[in-house]
Parts: structure tokens; sequence; C-alpha cells
């Protein structure tokens, strides 16, 4: 049987010209041959090498073997019947395509048939044979390249005439030999394992999906058609598969023999005490592990987080590196400091840096990145480049280095087609997970998942917080060891570490002690003026967080009637802006708060939501902030002098003003705030902060978080009958929540790491991963909140849509946006929360030629008219305001 008649791929110019089954099979382990040598560290070889119980090379010839047997499943009859010109060569050699084989096109994966069909001929045709277990297992790895493992269902479903009778059965076994006697695979030393542990089945799964993208690709592997000369096609091949791996940027960089030191690697003139014990804990790491540090704001944190990234890739020999930061926002600005560091470690060598969250397309930097990997002129010589493979998402955490949402991470643990692909990523690399403390209750069971799947992974991982409850640390610290942690001493500031032999803590002073005067105030927009004219009457720079926007764009628009600031020096900044005019605003609050003071107004207020709670490097005088959980205080007043410069003579004491919630029947109303933030911990927040009237950090920090977190009666505060009795209510409720999410949250994800290397593989849900019309229960969330649309603010009418009010930059909605206008169309969306909205808009398809857009496909478009107005079928008015941001009204 001439096994090169059956077909793989067709040319994309021309359908008649193929790519043999045989030939694509080559080319795919080739292309995992050039992965193993160019791609994989040699750590990461040996560990595979181990697990298997084989030498390297063995290993090796085995992994290129799986990898080019994914497949086999094409050589059965409905596949094969898809191209009539195969087909009918087919027949002439006598094999038979029984019946009303077209309607099985369509129901039977290729995927599906190789999990069926490679078990047996790997026992069958492997001289010595593959173990029966071990053959099964692999199969159903193997098979599951697109994304989604086959169900045992599935496979018993593929009745006989499906896979062909038994000359079909004749051909997928000579199509084994022809291709292990091509590659000279054949006398391999099986593995002395009968199951492939969990962590090296998604790892292989993983490896396998990515060689057949690279081995896909026309431009290195074109249809060779049915005539090919297999001898020389093998020695061909191989060269095009290692400039193949070579030009996608993903080959590994070398480690520097010697560290780089803490000064250099961050162009800083000492070392704080927090970096200091940093570097005196690499002297104790002889393994990799998890190290969790808890600081206040300002510490150097990231930067500790960094230096152990690198120290590990040169001790370990890990890949690279993942930060996964809370939001898009804090994503950009850790990119372009990251960014600045692999420039110092890697002078000489090109890096391939991506930036992975849904905007990212749209950040100015990431592209000038881009256009470098292209060779763009004006951007020649940049050794921190973008490569262009990398950008679809399930490839992001492919690549070496990468700044993204935590979202991208979570994504890798919970039941998506091609999760293996972002675990397999993930591995033999260090994650960086920033400002954990955020974190709620279902986020928390997702990255307690991840943790696990990490540590089995041989990936190194720091978490950074300004603080984390025990209860908390302990967990994560139990997720990634798989063993339960106690009798730890618990400091602040501290750096906790674990590996698989060894754990401990290190406390280390703060830098700058900071004692906060603690003042409660009203919470009405005029009052808040009145204490702001005061506050500021020497000058000074002033946050106001609010935790709603509509409650913001209220306070602000008080600010502005009394004339507080000059109206250039009072900003409004949240997230209900379109993402352009976020994005300045964004770089004008850094440029005028940030660290560099040259451009700092003498006095100003910016009035904000939790958009500057996180991350960013601000500084204020003097803050006044919403009651929010006691963490998420503590985390807002480090952005009050939080540098060490001069200050207003009214503003030499630092101040935080909170403000304090109507009181009625007894107890505190917290309104819509309660939405945001559950009331038992608002009470319990409210209850501990009041018993100070100076807070001392990092003294107070660790008391305040317990005393909120852990539940102990409050026996100092006087409360009265009906707050004793709101607060056991309310805790009674806050436990139902926590359980429910983590109901939910487990749900969602794939089984744990700690199963059986076949067990792993058994989930069967595939959940969406971005599609808003589904149900919640339906998609792969990465965060428990109310359903989100994305609107795109568009001007003008439904018959004539256009970029600008005056109507001069149409949009024909019915039309696929080029590359410019969809760019420009993601600069105007905002994201809505608000469920009447929601439903409304979701209601609505997106527009015809929006539809197959990968940045516009989920998004619909909101048309305001001369004066800003968007009114909606529902009762409901959209305003869209320049100063404000998007307004939400209910008519009447």
């Amino acid at each position: 049987m001439d096994v090169r008649l059956l077909w793989a791929k067709t040319s994309r110019e021309q359908p008649d010209l193929v790519h043999p089954l045989i030939c694509h099979m080559i080319d795919v382990a080739q292309v995992a041959d050039a992965i193993w040598k160019q791609v994989f560290p040699f750590q990461q070889r040996t560990d595979i090498a181990h697990e298997l119980g084989l030498t390297e090379e063995q290993a090796r010839a085995w992994f290129v073997l799986w990898a080019g047997l994914h497949d086999l499943g094409k050589a059965c009859p409905p596949f094969q019947a898809q191209h009539e010109r195969s087909k009918a060569r087919l027949l002439d050699m006598g094999l038979a395509f029984p019946h009303g084989i077209e309607n099985l096109l369509s129901r039977v994966k290729h995927g599906t048939v190789t999990a069926c069909v490679l078990a047996d001929l790997l026992a069958d045709c492997l001289k010595p044979p593959l173990d029966a277990k071990l053959a099964q297992q692999v199969a159903l790895i193997v098979g599951g390249h697109h994304g989604i493992f086959a169900t045992s269902g599935e496979i018993d479903a593929l009745y006989s005439k499906q896979l062909g009778d038994q000359r079909w059965q004749a051909i997928r076994a000579e199509l084994v030999k022809t291709f292990v006697s091509a590659l000279a695979l054949d006398g391999l030393q099986p593995p002395s394992v009968q199951e492939i542990p969990p962590a090296l089945s998604m790892a292989l799964a993983g490896f396998v999906s990515v060689a057949d993208w690279l081995g896909s690709r026309q431009e290195y592997f074109p249809p060779a058609g049915y005539d090919v000369d297999l001898s020389s096609y093998v020695q061909v091949v191989r060269e095009q598969a290692c400039r193949a791996v070579r030009e996608t940027g993903w080959s590994r960089l070398s480690s520097n023999a010697e560290p780089v030191g803490f000064e250099t690697m961050f162009s800083v003139p000492g070392l704080r005490p927090l970096q200091q014990r940093t570097v005196e804990l690499t002297e104790q790491l002889k393994e990799g592990g998890l190290v969790i540090i808890e600081a206040p704001m300002g510490e150097g944190k990231t930067e500790a987080a960094l230096y152990l990234a690198d120290y590990w890739k040169r001790t370990l020999d890990q890949f690279g590196l993942y930060v996964a930061m809370p939001t898009q926002a804090t994503s950009n600005q850790m990119f372009t400091r990251v960014r600045e560091v692999l420039r110092r470690l890697y002078p000489e060598e090109r890096v391939n840096f991506q930036l992975l969250h849904g905007n990212a397309l749209l950040s100015e930097e990431f592209e000038r990145m881009r256009l470098a990997a292209g060779g763009d002129e004006t951007t020649e010589g940049d050794v921190v480049v973008a490569e262009e493979w990398f950008l679809p998402k399930k490839r992001g955490l492919l690549a070496p280095f990468a700044v993204g949402t935590v979202d991208q991470s979570f994504l890798a643990v919970l039941r998506t087609r091609h999760a293996f692909v972002r675990l397999f990523g993930l591995g033999h690399k260090t994650v960086i997970f920033d400002e954990v403390h955020a974190y709620d209750a279902y986020m928390s069971t997702l990255l307690e998942r991840l943790l696990r799947w990490l540590a089995a992974m041989k990936t190194t991982v720091v978490v950074l917080s300004a603080t984390l409850p025990s209860a908390t640390r302990n967990r994560l610290v139990e997720a990634y060891s798989n063993r339960p942690i106690g009798g730890q001493q618990r400091a602040y500031p501290a750096i906790t570490w674990v590996t698989s032999s060894q754990s401990g803590t290190l406390p280390f002073p703060a830098t700058r002690p900071v004692s906060l005067d603690v003042v409660w105030v009203p919470g009405e927009p005029c009052k808040t003026a009145e204490i702001l004219r005061e506050k500021l009457s020497d000058g000074g720079c002033a946050a106001v967080i609010c935790n709603t926007v509509g409650r913001a764009q209220k306070v602000y628009l008080e600010l502005k009637a009394q004339n507080v600031v000059p109206e250039s020096d009072l900003l409004l900044f949240h997230a209900r802006f379109p993402f352009a005019a976020r994005e300045r605003l964004e770089q004008l609050v850094v440029g005028r708060f940030g660290r560099d003071r040259t451009g700092r107004p003498a006095k100003a207020v910016v009035v904000a939501t939790q958009v500057i709670e996180q991350s960013l490097d601000l500084d204020f005088d003097v803050m006044i902030t919403d009651l929010a959980p006691a963490d998420l205080v503590l985390q807002r007043a480090g952005r009050t002098h939080r540098h060490a410069a001069p200050r207003p003579a009214r503003l030499q004491t630092p101040c935080l003003l909170i403000v304090e919630p109507a009181i009625q029947d007894g107890t505190p109303q917290f309104g819509s705030d309660s939405w945001i933030y559950h009331p038992y911990i608002l009470l319990r927040s409210l209850l501990v902060l009041k018993r100070y009237q100076v807070i001392r950090i990092p003294e107070d920090v660790l008391p305040i978080i317990e005393t909120v977190y852990r539940g102990e009666t409050l026996e100092e505060c006087d409360l009265n009958p009906p707050l004793s009795r709101r607060l056991e209510k309310a805790f009674g409720d806050w436990q139902k929540e926590i359980a429910h999410s983590g109901h939910i949250a487990k749900q969602k994800l794939i089984p744990s790491p700690d199963q059986s290397g076949m067990s792993v593989l058994e989930y069967t849900v595939e959940l969406q991963e971005d599609n808003p019309e589904y149900h919640q229960s339906l998609q792969a969330l990465t965060r428990l909140s109310e359903p989100t649309v994305t609107l795109v603010c568009l001007h003008g009418s439904v018959a004539q849509p256009a970029l600008d009010p005056d109507g001069r930059l149409p949009v024909d909605l019915g039309k696929r946006p080029d590359c410019a206008l969809a760019r420009e169309l993601a600069r105007r969306t905002v994201n809505l929360t608000a469920q009447p909205l929601v439903s409304h808009f979701l209601g609505e398809a997106p527009p015809a030629g929006w539809r197959e857009h990968a940045l516009l496909r989920h998004c619909r478009p909101a048309i305001f008219d001369r004066d800003g107005i968007c009114r909606l079928a529902n009762g409901y008015v959209l305003s869209l305001d320049a100063e404000l941001g998007l307004i939400v009204k209910k008519e009447g």
C-alpha cells in the first residue's frame, strides 16, 4: 500500500495540490525534535527523562515519535473522503468508503480517531512494543492535540464503518511503520513507567499541539504532492523545522554564568532591607519553590521578585518569566519596568517579550516592539521585541518572557480548549503574582489550583502582597507544597518561602516607617469640598478614592462647583471612560503624581475609583477614602507620603481621612458599597479601624488584618444589640458566599495533578473563554462578577455611525474593519456591568462586520447623538462626557 496517497492538508491557493499525511507527520516530528533541542532547557529535558525512566536521548526520541503520530486519525474514511482526488486514488488502491460517508464528515473528529486506534498500533507496530496501559494514555494525550481530550463515550461511538474495514486497519499500520522507519525511530527502549505522571501528561499534550501548529505552517512546509521521495524529504524538512522554530523567536536564551548585581540589574544606588534579605535568601534556596513577600508599598517587592526570577533562571535553568498582574492598567505599567530590566540582563541577545491581556494590541509600546520584531527601520537595534507568532491568545504564555493579567494564567487551569498549552507554556518558568491581597474567594480558589499545577510543572513562584491574612498565606503555601505548613513564625514585613525539603520566614525592617493620623469624616460631597479647601489652603496634592463611579462623578462635580483647586488641576479618573481617554488620564495622573516630581502641581486633587489603588507608583500629600476592607484601605493609604519629599506646612504629618458610613437603626449603612465588598468585611473593618487614631506602618498592619479576617470576637467594641445581630447574620452570609464561590470555581477547574495520569485527562466540559452571550455556568470565568458588556462608543445615527461627532469618519458596521480601523474602534471601548444595560446590548447581535474580528467580535456599538446622548428602548440613557466619562441614568 502506498501511504503517500493519504492526504493531510491542501494548498491554500491550489486545493488540488495535497500534502500527504506521512509528510505532515514527518514535519511535526522534526519540529518536535527542534523544540526539544532549541527550546527546552537542559533541566527540563533531564526532568522528562527521569519521569519516564529513560536517558535524555531516549526520552527525546519518544517525544518526537508521539508528536508525529498525532494525526494518525486522519487515515480513516470520513476524513479521506473530504478530498475527491485522494478519495479516487484510494478507491483505485482497494480501500472502501462506506455508503453515506458524507453524513459522517462533520461528526467524526480525527483526533478522537487517533485516540481510538493509536494504542493498539503502538503495541503492535513497535518492537519492542509499548506497554498497553501506557499506550492507551499516550493515545488519549496525542489525540487531544486540537484542545480537548476524547471521552470514553466518544471513542466507543466510533463504530467500525467510521474507522474502515481491515484494509484501513492495514494502511494505518503501514503508515506507522513507514513513519517510524523514515525517522529511524524503531527499536526504542520503552519507558519504564506504566503511566505518565499528570504534569508530564499535560506538558506532552501542549508540546504535541504546539509542534502541530508550527509543523502546519505552509511557508516552511509546502504541499509535497503524492510522488514525494520520503528519504530526501526527511533531510530537507529537518532543516526547515529548525528554521521554523528559530524564526518564531522561541529559542531559549543563554543564562548569565555570574549573577548580575542588584544595583546593576535595577540601576539603583543601594539595596533596601527587603532586597538585602532577598539576596541572603538566594544563599539558602538550592532548589525551586514558592516565595511569598509581604511588605508595605514602596519597599521594592517587584525588584526582589525579578531578582529571584533571574537567580532561578541561572541556577535551575528555568526557561523564562511570567508576571501576572491584577488589571490591564497595572500590566501596562509593569510591562515597561520589566522591559528595561531585560535590556540590562540581555544587552547582546534578541529577547522575545509579550504583553498579554485583552487590549494588549492597543498599547503603543507593544506595537513598537512588534514592528521591531518585523525589522521596522525606526526600531532597528532594539534587543527586546514582540515576535508575531506568539500574538494569538493561546500562544502568549509560550513566550520566554511576558507580563499580563492574572486571568491569562488562570485559563491554564480552567476547562478550556488547549488549557494544557498554557500549562506547558508556564512550565519550568518563574511566575510572579502581584497584588494577591486583592483576590476574592473565587480567584483565590483558582490560584490555589494553579499553584498546585505550577509546582508539579517545576515552575518557581513568587507571590507579592501588601499583606495577607494568615489563613490565606497558609493555604497558598500548602497548595504549592502539597503538605500542611505549621509552626512558622508570623512576622510583618517578611519573606515566607517553601521548597520540597525546606521552609522558613525571614522578617526585615521597613525602609520608611510611617505613622498615619486617622480621621473619620462625613461622606457628603459638599463636606469633602470643605475639608479639602481647608487641608489644601497652603497647597498640596490630594486623592479622593470612591468605591463607585457614580459617587466619584458626584464628588468631582462638587469640587469643581466650589472651585477647591484650579479646574486644570482637578482630575477625574475611573474605569468608565473609553479606553483611549482612560489611557491618557492614567498617563496624566502618573506624570503629575508619580516619582518624577518635575510636573507635580502646587495644588491639585484627583478623584478616582479603585484604578489608583494598586501597583501605580503615586504619591499624595493627603487622602480621603471611602470605607473599604481594611487591607484595601491600607493599600490606598500607601499612596500617602509614599516618597521622601517636602510637604506643605499643613500636611507635614501623613493623614488618612476615612468616610464614615451613615447610621440607621443603630447600624452603619453601606449602600451600593455592599455590592462591591461584602457587608461582613466592611463591618469588621469599620469596627477594627475605629480603634486606631494613629496607624503605624508596618507595626499595626498585621494586627489589623488578622483581627478583621480571623473572625475573633470584638470584645473591646461597644456592640449594641442591633449591630451584634447584624454582624452575626453578615458572618453567616459571608461564609455561605465563600462556600458558593469555591463550589463554582471547582466546577470550572481541571482536575488536580495529585490524581492519576489518566484521571487528569477525563474532564469533559469545554468552557467558553470570552463570549458574554453564554450563561455564566458555561463560561471560563477568571473572576466571579456580574456579566459585562463591552460597548464601542460611536457617534451619529444607526444608519450613519461615525468615529467622530461631526461624521467625517464614517464606519460601515456591515464591513470587516481593517487593522487600523479595528484599533480605532477598540480604543473607544468601555465596559458596563449594570444588568439592564448588559441585557439590552447582549440582546442585539454584534454588527456583521465585527463577528469574525478578534478585537470586536463580542462588542456592541453604542451610538451617541450630537449632544452625546444614547437613549435605549428600556428607558436608560447613556451620556458620553469628555470630562465625566460615561454617565448612566434612568429616565424619570
